[in-house]
């Protein structure tokens, strides 16, 4: 099963997104406001430090557990 959430980089996004990859074996897709990969991985990581130190973010953070999504928001 895969988790599909939005927000992660939110103060409560982070939170709920650091449960779910520490309580949950279940793979977990994030949508990221970013350039580029790279970019998304920093900012999910500026948002979950409150909530998981770095080796569990280096842990969760691999392609079998945690896809960040980077998007950019477009106006017309």
């Amino acid at each position: 099963m895969a988790i599909f959430l939005t927000g992660s980089t939110g103060y409560i996004g982070a939170h709920v997104a650091a449960n779910l990859l520490e309580q949950h074996g279940a793979s977990l897709n994030l949508l990221v406001r970013a350039r580029d990969q790279q970019d998304a991985a920093l900012r999910l990581w500026q948002s979950l430090q409150l909530h998981l130190d770095f080796a569990q973010f280096y842990e969760v953070i691999s392609p079998r557990r945690t896809l960040p999504s980077p998007q950019t928001i477009m106006t017309a």
